[in-house]
């Protein structure tokens, strides 16, 4: 058998092929996926390294409709693939702006909210594009993808987290009670999942901020009843 530091060597060496090979595929479909629809490419690519490229090209005709959005939503997702998030959702959302008012029963709507959802919480736009493009998917179809729902669940949860992050850091009793309510919501749409435990530990943490907060003699929602309360809610989480 390889010593153990070979064997870890070997599989970084593949491990590293393998991801360089995926890469230059995403490569080369996004430079097909580009010229197809008349747009450069923004991820460095030598077309003469794939004869295959210059076929497509050369025998492509005229696109419909329908293939240019189906072209578009695969460039957004190659993009993303390739961790180029913000090339991603200035694929996808003037595609979804054209589709919502065009045609708002198309199977692209939610995924590609849900693909800019993603990209933006990759990218740190918290307080803009996540919630609002998480939102919008959950709108199209709050069961994403159909059978699991875990897309539509981590969105739900992220979008709380948000809401519980401002709330942990600035003691805002407002933003508190917003992630109370919607881990509430998540718990009673997604009651047994991957990340229901989770899901119960932050409303958990929650409770015993909002707790703190109301227990607090200088602050401007001070109630000590409400506060012990909260601290039950707490506790009852803690031990699901």
């Amino acid at each position: 058998l390889p010593r153990s530091s070979d064997l870890r060597a070997s599989q970084l060496a593949a491990a590293e092929i393998t991801r360089a090979t995926v890469a230059t595929h995403l490569s080369e479909a996004i430079y097909l996926y580009s010229r197809l629809i008349g747009a450069e490419s923004s991820v460095p690519f030598h077309p003469k390294q794939a004869s295959g490229s210059r076929q497509i090209l050369s025998t492509t005709g005229p696109l419909s409709e329908e293939q240019e959005n189906h072209i578009r939503n695969n460039l957004a997702e190659a993009y993303f693939y390739m961790e180029r998030y913000e090339n991603a959702m200035n694929i996808a959302i003037p595609l979804i702006d054209s589709l919502s008012k065009q045609d708002p029963g198309n199977p692209y709507l939610a995924s590609l909210c849900y693909l800019v959802g993603d990209a933006a919480w990759k990218e740190g736009d918290y307080d803009r594009r996540v919630v609002d493009f998480y939102r919008l998917g959950r709108k199209y179809n709050p069961l994403y993808p159909p059978g699991s729902g875990e897309r539509s669940n981590v969105a739900a949860l992220r979008m709380a987290n948000i809401y519980y992050q401002r709330g942990m850091d600035e003691g805002n009793p407002r933003d508190l009670q917003m992630a109370i309510e919607e881990y509430l919501n998540i718990i009673r749409e997604f009651p047994d999942t991957k990340w229901t435990y989770l899901t119960r530990y932050w409303l958990a943490r929650t409770y015993e901020r909002y707790a703190d907060v109301l227990a607090d003699p200088k602050s401007e929602v001070y109630d000590p009843a409400k506060a012990k309360e909260n601290y039950q809610l707490a506790y009852t989480q803690y031990d699901v």
